[in-house]
């Protein structure tokens, strides 16, 4: 998928531009879902798609309505943001003591996207960023660098809460 990601443009929205980028964007649009909902949930929704649209010519719309109603999710923000919009989410973060502040920023209003995250471990784990700064405690002994997995297609930047 990185390969693929590096080919991406980013030039115009995927939806009503005829984009060069609808299957590079969108295949890493399915990608990030596979990783937010795990494989057995994602091959569920794939087998769900199928058998919904068997011999079908299908709309964003129906795609997403069939999606978020087999993962459980709203999926119309994550949707919204990588097919109507050239803006790569950015995920903002602040160290303040014993807590990392955090949000989206670069996004359409209500973008909530888990994403996957180490402070300089091994070990991922999920936070769920909103447009707005919020907080999670960690331990004095983090070493102050936050990287998010590599499966998502959003970048980071450290930012200053106002």
């Amino acid at each position: 998928m990185l390969g693929i990601w590096k080919r991406i443009k980013n030039d115009q929205p995927i939806l009503g531009s005829g984009s060069s980028d609808e299957y590079n964007k969108g295949a890493a649009l399915l990608h990030m879902i596979r990783q937010i909902v795990g494989d057995t949930l994602f091959k569920k929704t794939l087998h769900d798609l199928n058998k919904t649209f068997y011999h079908q010519t299908v709309n964003t719309s129906q795609i997403l309505e069939c999606m978020s109603r087999t993962t459980g999710r709203d999926l119309s923000p994550l949707f919204a943001q990588y097919l109507t919009t050239t803006q790569v989410p950015v995920l903002e973060y602040h160290y303040d003591k014993d807590r990392l502040l955090y949000r989206w920023i670069n996004c359409v209003p209500g973008f909530n996207m888990p994403v996957k995250v180490n402070l300089g471990s091994d070990s991922d784990f999920f936070i769920t960023p909103l447009t707005r700064w919020q907080g999670l405690s960690i331990p004095d002994t983090s070493p102050g660098t936050l990287h998010v997995n590599s499966n998502f297609y959003v970048t980071t930047r450290e930012g200053q809460p106002e």
